[in-house]
């Protein structure tokens, strides 16, 4: 048995006190006025007879409660009167609105009266008409107002266009002028159903066919309004060459294709005239040999004349030639006609040999003879001295060698040689020692500076030599600097923030130039990760988290979860209430019992997050709850408390609803956990109904219902606001602090291998910032990787605002998740993939793509490469582009050169650009290509640096290039975007339940990178 208490238990017990009767209510004896006769029934009417006893009769329900409204059933209750309730009806109704059809009722407890919309209905297929519904009249079509585009219908008008009035008319304007087919064979016209019509039935006037290949042409009066020609056109050329015909639509064609007939092309200085077999019947003959005209005359222009045959004419010829003396020269053609020579002068045949004596022999020529002469003379060689004739019949001149006293130019790093023509020669050694060198340079290679911001200046020192001569010119990054009497320099480098390279240039008095290129990394601040320090180095602020207000709660409850309140609602949804019933406290005391909540149990739960100042407000309601019931009477001896009654009882609650609300404010403690408070919880009940399953007790609840009520819910209120508020704080803070996350992924090498560098990401909490639109979480991060490298330094350098002395994480909240990655964070994770040995491995052939290295000469090579710094990304530029700098990598490379073993250095830095990208749900970090790449080459063996010069430039390009290339233009590596693990923080929630940025765009904003998307 289950009684309910209320007003209803109250009456049926004052009924049972008073007896039974219906002339008069209990507790009256006479009435004098029908008031007095009020039985607290709302469903009687009450009179007070004559004889002042009551007369009670019960309404007609069916009449005094019918409401009009066919989806309600009325009925009435005593406690409350008329009950009109549509709960359940679904009858067919009339909502009196003209625009719906199928009306009927909707079941609802108002009784509601709804149809389905028939709006849609009222297009009355006029473009020119306003289509409505007016709930009273119906359908309206107005076409007041409307000046659309439309069809009246008429083939002969166009540009339709509706009028506006009324009745939604459509007018066009009359084109029947434009049915004029330009044919004068038919007639034209327009009908208002078919359009245009062309008719040349009975026309017979003059036209054109357009047919070159006739004439006469006359409509041939048909209703198609043909045109014919009447006769065929004459093409005759009167060339024998072509042949020629009328090609229909083109006219008379000549074509002398294939035609090789013989003819004449009326030139004498052809023969075998032939009709060429061209398109354009070309006749022409064979060119007689030009030679048959040469009359042997140099004064005379030979030709063939087309009508006179051979012509010659030395008419203004005044060139030279020949009259065949030899003792004479300078003899010219006279210009005449005849083509005469003449004119010709002695020929000095002086050899200017002091060693010859010298003559003419007119059949001949000039005479030389030395014979028997010994005088002095200069053999032509810079090289001799005490030159003299030998007396021979060549005229010998002969001189004695002084090389070795005339090109001695006292310097150790030159071989003196003589040329016979250019003199003297001091050729360079190939030495180390005799190039310009650089020693002791500040800074050294590989270097990382921590210096003043504000005053970003580093001084590059050092001492430069050439054992060949003084060195003539030192250039620092292009820049002039003077060297003291030994060669000692001193020069200030404006430094960036990042990655820096230097470039010294140093040329001697020989013209001998060497370079070295190094690299240094500047911050005023480095982090060095190392794996073996505990804690290690972390950026400050490296990564930023966005969560928005529609992250935290969008208010839709859907699988999978796209916000955070969908999976707190999970965990809210299999939390056990019983947990919070301590069944062995009581929760009331009254009327000598003892009142316990032994159990307590929902049937739902449902939760919302708000963002607010400083954190989040929660809401967790819980619906349909029940719970147990013991009313314990205790006893002391004989004696109990509650003897009068039935003693010990049971019975039960339930509640509509809990609802809890609490604000929880985040903040980051000082060992950078997250730290969570919950501030303001309150926890209210609602529709709370108490029972007992035995009637003593009941009666006591009717009788204390209303004390015992207020105590119970106050009671439960504080009991549940401390076990609730007590768990929802840790819940919250495990799941929160899961967005410090810890990653693990693998870059790969660059030795070709397909080996990885495990690379471990990790992440704690730096600050939180929460307001109504939602909040803001910064973290440390460190990126770590073993090692250690084969380089010891500070370690990578932060961005500090590119020198502003202040980086700043920029969260935008401009999408609704977002992951922000410092530049700082970046390089951290560089750092340790160098660390792990990124840049430190033996360059395998084939990393060196199709090159066939012996067709330069360059057998047996291998390759090891060294990088001395890290690889170092940053925006500090002057454009703010994202690059990547690459510093000091030593590549050392032993080959055989056209036999020779050869062991060379080659330094590179290089400045590539950079470009954070989607890729299949991850980070690709993507060079675009060289922006600038130095090199140096060093050759070990010191006999052989001569081939720096041989072999340097090509070397250089052919190696560098090839290993660049591997780097370049592609996918360097991938990132993959952290997938928050909320099962290992909550074991509530199920494996697998993860909190993932569902990417949608990448951009960047003052050295950070945010990747924007959803949950």
């Amino acid at each position: 048995m289950r009684a309910h208490t209320g007003s209803a238990l109250v009456v049926v017990l004052f009924s049972f006190l008073a007896g039974c009767g219906d002339s008069a209510p209990a507790g009256h004896d006479e009435c004098r006025q029908d008031a007095d006769c009020d039985d607290g029934n709302a469903c009687t009417w009450e009179r007070c007879n004559p004889d002042r006893t009551c007369r009670i009769f019960q309404i007609d329900a069916a009449v005094e409660c019918d409401d009009g409204n066919d989806c309600t059933a009325d009925s009435c209750d005593p406690a409350t009167g008329c009950v009109h309730d549509g709960t359940g009806v679904q009858l067919d109704c009339d909502d009196g609105n003209a625009c719906t059809a199928l009306d009927i009722c909707q079941g609802d407890l108002l009784g509601t009266c709804a149809g389905t919309d028939i709006s849609a209905d009222c297009d009355d297929g006029n473009a020119c008409t306003a289509d409505s519904c007016d709930p009273d009249t119906g359908c309206v079509n107005d076409g007041r107002g409307v000046h659309l585009a439309c069809d009246d219908g008429d083939a002969c008008t166009e540009q339709d266009f509706c009028l506006g009035d009324r009745a939604g008319t459509c007018a066009g304007t009359d084109v029947s002028a434009d049915c004029d087919d330009d044919n004068p064979c038919t007639a034209d016209a327009c009908d208002a159903l078919l359009g245009c019509l062309h008719d040349g039935t009975g026309v017979l006037d003059g036209c054109d066919d357009g047919e070159p290949c006739t004439s006469g042409d006359a409509c041939q009066g048909d209703a198609a309004g043909t045109c014919l020609g009447a006769e065929p056109t004459d093409c005759d050329d009167g060339k024998p060459c072509t042949l020629d015909a009328c090609q229909p639509g083109h006219g008379c064609v000549h074509d002398g294709t294939g035609v090789t007939i013989a003819c004449d092309d009326f030139n004498v200085c052809t023969h075998d005239d032939t009709c060429r077999g061209d398109a354009a019947g070309t006749c022409a003959g064979t060119f007689d040999d030009p030679r048959a005209c040469d009359d042997g005359n140099v004064c005379t222009v030979d030709t063939c004349d087309a009508r006179l045959g051979c012509v010659h004419d030395g008419t203004d010829i005044l060139s030279a030639c020949d009259d065949g003396d030899a003792c004479t020269q300078g003899e010219r053609c006279q210009g005449d006609e005849a083509g005469s020579c003449a004119g010709g002068q002695a020929r000095d045949c002086d050899d200017g040999n002091p060693c010859t004596a010298d003559g003419c022999d007119p059949a001949s020529g000039c005479t030389h003879d030395g014979t028997g002469l010994t005088g002095a003379c200069d053999d032509g060689d810079v090289c001799t001295q005490n030159d003299h004739c030998l007396g021979d019949a060549a005229g010998t001149c002969l001189g004695l060698d002084a090389t070795a006293v005339l090109c001695d130019d006292g310097n150790d790093c030159t071989t003196d040689s003589c040329h016979p023509v250019r003199g003297c020669r001091n050729d360079l050694m190939a030495r180390n020692h005799c190039f310009p060198h650089f020693m002791g340079v500040y800074p050294p290679r590989g270097a990382t500076l921590q210096g003043d911001l504000s005053n970003p200046v580093i001084t590059v020192r050092g001492r430069v030599l050439s054992g060949a001569g003084p060195i003539e010119e030192l250039r620092i990054d292009g820049e002039l600097v003077s060297t003291d009497a030994i060669g000692m320099f001193s020069h200030p480098v404006s430094a960036r923030v990042g990655g820096n390279e230097l470039v010294l240039e140093a040329t001697d008095s020989f013209g001998s130039t060497r370079r070295r290129v190094q690299a240094f990394l500047f911050s005023n601040s480095f982090r060095r990760p190392d794996p073996e320090e505990s804690p290690p180095d972390m950026v400050p602020r490296g990564i930023g988290i966005w969560l928005s207000q529609e992250v935290l709660d969008d208010s839709v409850r859907e699988q999978p979860p796209d916000d955070l309140a969908t999976i707190f609602e999970m965990v809210l949804d299999d939390l056990d209430l019983g947990s919070f019933v301590d069944p062995s406290d009581p929760i009331a005391q009254e009327a000598g019992y003892n009142i316990y909540l032994t159990s307590l149990r929902k049937s739902n739960a449902t939760a919302s997050l708000t963002a607010i100042s400083g954190g989040m407000r929660v809401r967790a309601a819980f619906t349909g709850i029940e719970g147990d019931l013991v009313f314990d009477c205790p006893c002391s001896g004989i004696f109990c408390d509650c003897w009068w009654t039935g003693g010990d009882s049971t019975g039960g609650v339930s509640m509509n609803s809990v609802t809890v609300t609490a604000n929880v404010l985040l903040a980051v403690n000082a060992d950078h956990s997250l730290a969570v408070t919950v501030a303001s919880p309150s926890t209210s009940i609602s529709g709370l109904d108490v029972w007992s399953d035995y009637w003593w007790t009941d009666i006591l609840l009717s009788v204390v219902e209303s004390f015992i009520r207020d105590s119970l819910v106050s009671d439960l209120e504080d009991e549940l606001n401390d076990q609730l508020t007590g768990q929802l704080a840790p819940m919250l803070q495990d799941a929160l602090s899961a967005l410090a996350f810890d990653e693990s992924f693998e870059l790969p090498r660059l030795d070709g291998s397909g080996d990885t560098i495990p690379i471990q990401l990790s992440t704690d909490f730096a600050f939180t910032d929460f307001d109504p639109a939602g909040g803001s979480i910064g973290l440390r991060a460190t990126a770590l990787a073993s090692g250690p490298p084969s380089y010891d330094n500070l370690g990578f350098p932060l961005r500090s605002g590119c020198g502003a002395g202040s980086q700043v994480l920029v969260v935008p909240g401009a999408d609704s998740f977002e992951l922000v990655l410092a530049d700082d964070t970046l390089n951290a994770l560089f750092h340790a993939a160098w660390y792990g040995g990124l840049l430190d491995f033996p360059i395998p052939p084939e990393l060196l793509g199709d090159i066939d290295l012996s067709a330069y000469g360059i057998e047996d090579l291998t390759l090891a490469l060294s990088g001395m710094l890290a690889p170092t990304a940053g925006d500090c530029y002057a454009d703010g582009a994202l690059r990547i700098f690459l510093g000091d990598l030593r590549l050392g490379v032993s080959f055989r050169f056209q036999g020779m073993p050869i062991d060379l250095v080659v330094w590179a830095t290089a400045t590539m650009g950079l470009e954070l990208a989607l890729a299949d749900g991850e980070i690709a970090i993507v060079l675009t290509g060289f922006e600038q790449i130095d090199t140096e080459l060093e050759v070990v063996q010191d006999d052989l640096v001569g081939l720096v010069d041989l072999i340097g430039t090509g070397f250089d390009d052919l190696l560098v290039d090839a290993l660049m290339e591997a780097l370049n233009g592609g996918q360097l590596a991938s990132i993959p975007l952290p997938a928050i693990d909320l099962h290992a923080a909550m074991p509530e929630l199920p494996p697998g339940t993860v909190i993932a940025l569902d990417p949608q765009r990448v951009y960047r904003t003052d050295g950070n990178t945010i990747i924007g998307g959803g949950l």
